[in-house]
């Protein structure tokens, strides 16, 4: 319970000074209980580490060692300015950019909102040409959106569009992306998607509210047409401590086997 802004420690235990087990691993384990027992319910915040630090008699240091150890397994989070809280149940997500952000929160009963941070014809990065089929440096569409879930910002997506499909930036960006891309005659079939763990960077952790160097799940991922035409690339950022990814196996349709083919034989 909080009370004047501080975080109730009373019945916490009293360190065993002479044990093997160092202090900040006590106090992270009394912790990590606290958390499965329900004292400090989902999105509360914990003691930091001045108020550890005073309730157990130890350096600021030796608190803020307990509080790393938690916040990398995942048990807290931090918010910049904020403190440190107890991770949500983490949001079961698709391993897709052909998914659309907005309905699944919204399937899964959270409240998703955007922000669009950039919207704007640029010259095109080499990794989105080469994905795209275009040449490097030429005009194409960047749409760069910070999604938020619940009022907290969860992912940031930025999506590039051939050039060809500019009028979209005439359109509601802070609805579906998929839906405006088909009204301009954009009509995605499937995706080909990749997922590998990152580290935020300084403009990701001020985005995000989180600190600098924190775990995300990038997921990369180009759009076709039912004739295999790429419609856009999608780089998307999304918290770990927020977010857990289901991966699925299926038969390739025949459209991707021609497409491997293909590109097996350019190769």
């Amino acid at each position: 319970m909080e009370q004047d802004g501080q975080v109730d420690t009373t019945g916490r235990p009293d360190l065993v000074r002479d044990s093997p087990v160092p202090y900040y691993e006590q106090i992270a384990g009394w912790l990590r209980d606290e958390v499965l027992n329900g004292k400090f319910a989902p999105l509360a915040r914990v003691p930091s580490e001045f108020e550890l630090a005073d309730a157990f008699a130890i350096s600021r240091t030796t608190a803020r060692k307990a509080l790393d150890r938690l916040v990398q397994e995942g048990v807290l989070f931090r918010r910049a300015g904020k403190g440190t809280f107890v991770t949500a149940n983490r949001i079961a997500y698709g391993a897709s950019t052909h998914l659309s952000f907005s309905a699944m929160m919204s399937e899964a009963g959270y409240k998703a909102t955007t922000k669009v941070l950039l919207s704007k014809l640029v010259p095109a990065p080499p990794h989105v040409a080469l994905a795209l089929g275009i040449r490097a440096r030429s005009p194409i569409v960047c749409i760069r959106r910070l999604r938020s879930v619940d009022g907290q910002p969860a992912a940031i997506h930025t999506t590039y569009v051939p050039a060809q499909y500019q009028a979209i930036l005439g359109r509601d960006l802070t609805a579906s992306l998929h839906d405006a891309m088909k009204a301009e005659g954009a009509r995605e079939e499937e995706s080909r998607d990749e997922l590998e763990a990152t580290a935020a960077t300084p403009e990701e952790a001020r985005l995000l509210g989180i600190p600098e160097g924190s775990p995300l799940i990038l997921v990369e991922g180009v759009g076709y047409s039912a004739a295999l035409e790429p419609l856009r690339y999608t780089e998307g950022t999304y918290r770990a401590d927020m977010f857990r990814f289901r991966v699925g196996t299926a038969t390739p349709s025949e459209g991707w086997l021609r497409l491997k083919q293909e590109a097996t034989a350019a190769s």
